[in-house]
């Protein structure tokens, strides 16, 4: 199977891409460093030497480009997404569909859904329940990404909810 994983969580995407390895397929990583923490091993690198917004503007133009001219995948995995900018998102959704048969999220983290869901006080607890500052509500600029994924994959139950 051929396999696309783009972006990364504490070296999330890149232990899957190992582990996807050692079963026989064929995977690429596509993802930045997850900020300060450096992680390396992406077979497509994501990453900016410009400084704040121009660095941000530069990973968005980066995604695009690449997607670009990747060849179909069988299966893509996503993980927080953070594209950015709402015509940037939905052109790179549009890109992604083209290259893929089956298109999944891996919700963790701080994603947007999360955060929505928590701020709105669904859960009965909330890891930032006991916090002096609440996390500061997302834009929903990944919207476009979330509506063309065929399933979202929880990797906590809080995420399920």
């Amino acid at each position: 199977m051929k396999i696309l994983l783009i972006g990364e969580f504490s070296a999330f995407f890149k232990n899957l891409k190992i582990g996807f390895l050692s079963l026989g397929n064929e995977v690429t990583l596509m993802a930045g460093e997850d900020s300060w923490k450096k992680i390396d091993g992406a077979d497509i690198s994501i990453n900016s030497k410009l400084p704040g917004f121009f660095g941000k503007i530069s990973r968005r133009i980066q995604y695009l480009y690449n997607v670009i001219f990747l060849s179909k995948y069988d299966v893509i995995l996503i993980v927080n997404p953070n594209i950015g900018l709402s015509f940037i998102s939905k052109l790179f959704s549009i890109l992604l569909k083209s290259k893929g048969s089956k298109i999944f999220l891996s919700a963790c983290g701080t994603d947007v859904e999360y955060l929505n869901y928590g701020l709105s006080k669904k859960f009965d607890y909330w890891p930032y329940d006991d916090c002096s500052e609440s996390p500061t509500r997302p834009m929903n600029v990944h919207k476009n990404i979330v509506n063309i994924v065929d399933f979202i994959i929880p990797t906590f139950y809080d995420y399920a909810e």
